[in-house]
């Protein structure tokens, strides 16, 4: 086979330029974010409390026990939602996380078959287990008690929806967004953020109830707000999938 026949075989270069950006259209989408900030950070102390009261009915349904504490960020009174301290592991228990987590990490480090990411996700969330566990056998009882992971959950969460708008934003003016599709975008987003954050909240407060201390570091540091901007990053690669398409079609039709 010739080097001409290789070529031939090689898949085109695919590669489309963008639309520059319209000044016009930057600003007006600039103006939009920051009067969406504006009004997030306005009505912050309504969202909270329906946030908190939305968390409270979940877990209210899974008959887990809590109320409703008082918190103060930022100039807001948050509500985190208190629940049973959490108890106290026997030494049996303590031993059982420790050494099932060990005993898990030895087998996963020897399953080639599973892919490395998540082969990598689930050892890191092994090792928190772990580190808690042997921490707990010394010590009996975490550094913090249920309030304050409460009350740092809840802050993160408020500190994630008021940066949502400029990060979003930010990526947005990347790409031939209209500032309605834009507003929409960030918008969608936040809305997303605040309904799973809510179920999120009431999944960690169950779990702490029944399971114990053992695994709060695994819930904040692993599955907690930090988590959100990858699913912000991938709300915002739907709509860029759909431009993608918007701008082929386009392309087709002047053809």
């Amino acid at each position: 086979m010739s080097t001409a026949d290789v070529l031939d075989l090689a898949p085109p270069r695919a590669y489309r330029r963008l639309p520059p950006l319209a000044p016009t259209s930057v600003l007006f989408s600039v103006v939009l974010f920051i009067g969406l900030e504006v009004a997030l950070f306005w009505y912050l102390p309504q969202i909270v409390r329906v946030f908190a009261l939305a968390t409270v009915d979940l877990l209210r349904f899974s008959r887990t026990a809590v109320q409703l504490g008082a918190d103060e960020f930022l100039g807001v009174r948050l509500l985190p939602v208190l629940f049973e301290t959490v108890r106290p592991l026997s030494y049996q228990a303590l031993l059982l996380w420790l050494g099932g987590s060990v005993a898990a990490i030895v087998l996963l480090t020897q399953r080639r078959w599973l892919l490395m990411p998540v082969r990598y996700l689930i050892v890191y969330n092994l090792l928190l287990i772990a580190a808690s566990a042997y921490y707990l056998l010394f010590f009996g009882r975490p550094g913090y008690d249920a309030g304050d992971f409460s009350q740092l959950y809840l802050r993160t969460v408020v500190t994630i929806w008021l940066v949502t708008p400029a990060f979003m934003g930010v990526m947005c003016l990347t790409l031939p967004f209209s500032p309605l599709e834009q507003i929409g975008l960030v918008i969608l987003a936040l809305a997303y953020d605040m309904v799973f954050s809510a179920a999120r909240y009431a999944l960690f407060v169950w779990l702490l109830v029944h399971l114990g201390g053992v695994v709060m570091a695994n819930l904040y540091l692993f599955l907690g707000p930090l988590l959100d901007v990858i699913y912000l990053v991938g709300i915002f690669a739907v709509f860029a999938l759909r431009l993608t398409r918007r701008i082929s079609e386009q392309d087709l039709f002047r053809r």
